[in-house]
């Protein structure tokens, strides 16, 4: 059954949910945290967020930085961090657990999540549909950023609780196969790289 024309529902959901989804801007899900600066005397303790959503690594000890000349903030396990210069590329993520207290610099921002499933959040906005169309959002000259009052004006439609928890349960099932077929691929791959080496003179 397709949606009326008013409706904010997906093309495609469980049959047990029929409620209209709810937009709103991401300040309603998303908080400024207070700044805690932090001393950082290596580049083990800093932060990257990759891009394309693919997460959250730390920044290569071999990396040059001049640790002194730039203040470092304390980021927390479970909240949102993106890159400003970078929002528009898909770098966005959760903090996960291994990484609490560690750190970034005003351009890698982190907030709190409150009022929606932190996961169906990071599903929604690492969408490349979503992420490639915030350009417009950032400012500056040169180097153009998304600040984090400007992060927040960002509109999303989300349903109940209970259907972002379903919907978190169905791509996570995915997750966990493409997983298991990537460890098959290898498998394969392997086994053809040693028929190779003892089939061939």
């Amino acid at each position: 059954m397709f949606p009326e024309k008013d409706e904010v529902v997906p093309r495609l959901r469980f049959a047990n949910f029929n409620q209209n989804w709810e937009e709103n801007t991401l300040a309603k899900y998303l908080e400024i945290p207070q700044k805690e600066q932090i001393i950082i005397s290596n580049t083990e303790h800093l932060l990257s967020v990759k891009l394309n959503g693919s997460g959250v690594s730390q920044v290569s000890q071999n990396l040059s930085l001049s640790l002194g000349a730039t203040k470092y903030f304390k980021r927390l396990k479970g909240q949102l961090i993106y890159g400003k210069q970078n929002f528009h590329n898909g770098s966005i993520a959760i903090i996960p657990d291994k990484y609490d207290g560690f750190a970034t610099s005003a351009d890698v921002p982190s907030l709190n999540i409150r009022n929606i499933e932190p996961l169906f959040l990071l599903m929604y906005i690492t969408r490349k549909v979503f992420y490639s169309n915030t350009l417009s959002f950032t400012t500056g000259t040169g180097s153009k950023r998304l600040h984090e009052e400007s992060l927040l004006c960002l509109v999303i439609k989300v349903p109940s609780i209970s259907e972002q928890k379903q919907i978190i349960l169905l791509m996570k099932n995915f997750d966990k196969l493409i997983e298991n077929n990537e460890k098959i691929l290898e498998k394969i791959t392997r086994v053809k790289e040693k028929l190779l080496s003892i089939m061939f003179i």
